[in-house]
């Protein structure tokens, strides 16, 4: 007797599924061997999927590498609203405000283990793709700290502004601290740069150039 048909509602639900399994194995097999030894064979398998399905939803390896990506910087950037949010909420001063959204980003990179290792440091090498997804993430972490500083400001009217090249600036030396912290050690001592990232925003929105 065949199967009933699928409704549009119960393919969208299959299909979502499908994904997230498949970002799942990508994270999980990147995680373990690297993006560049990972192949599209290691991820069907770790996501128990064919590979009829991984090219139903993604044309290679690169694409899902970039759909991972932008899933874990949601999920990064997700984080540091909230602790802005909640260290609004206790009316922290600026600097606490400033370090507890800073620990947010660093505890969320941490807490990737080798997925982290894999997404900031490789992914320079993976494509034009995942590097113009790199540079959207970096400017998304701009725009999100910028706002941080405008309502600390708006506190605080001593405090300067920021303006995007210097925030970008210190977005990409943040960036290349972990990523050399990466090498040298274990990812969870990522933790131990918050106070480095803090003092950078504090200089910038303590200082006449701003």
């Amino acid at each position: 007797m065949a199967r009933p048909a699928l409704t549009a509602e119960q393919r969208t639900a299959v299909e979502r599924r499908q994904q997230r399994q498949l970002l799942r194995g990508m994270a999980e097999v990147i995680a373990d061997k690297g993006y560049g030894a990972t192949t599209i064979a290691d991820v069907v398998r770790a996501a128990h999927v064919s590979k009829s399905t991984f090219y139903a939803h993604f044309t290679d390896k690169e694409e899902c590498y970039v759909a991972l990506f932008s899933a874990a910087s949601d999920n990064v950037l997700a984080a540091m609203v909230e602790a802005h949010h909640d260290a609004g909420a206790q009316d922290l001063p600026w600097r606490d405000h400033l370090r507890a959204v800073n620990e947010a980003y660093l505890d969320m990179l941490a807490a990737g283990g080798g997925l982290t290792q894999s997404l900031l440091v490789e992914v320079q090498t993976a494509g034009p793709a995942a590097l113009r997804m790199r540079r959207d993430i970096f400017g998304r972490y701009v725009r999100l700290m910028r706002g941080v500083a405008d309502e600390l400001r708006r506190a605080d009217p001593r405090l300067r502004p920021v303006r995007p090249e210097t925030a970008l600036a210190i977005v990409g030396g943040i960036n290349e601290l972990v990523a050399e912290a990466i090498g040298d050690g274990p990812v969870a001592d990522i933790v131990g740069l918050a106070d480095v990232a803090t003092d950078l925003w504090a200089a910038v929105l303590t200082s006449a150039a701003g």
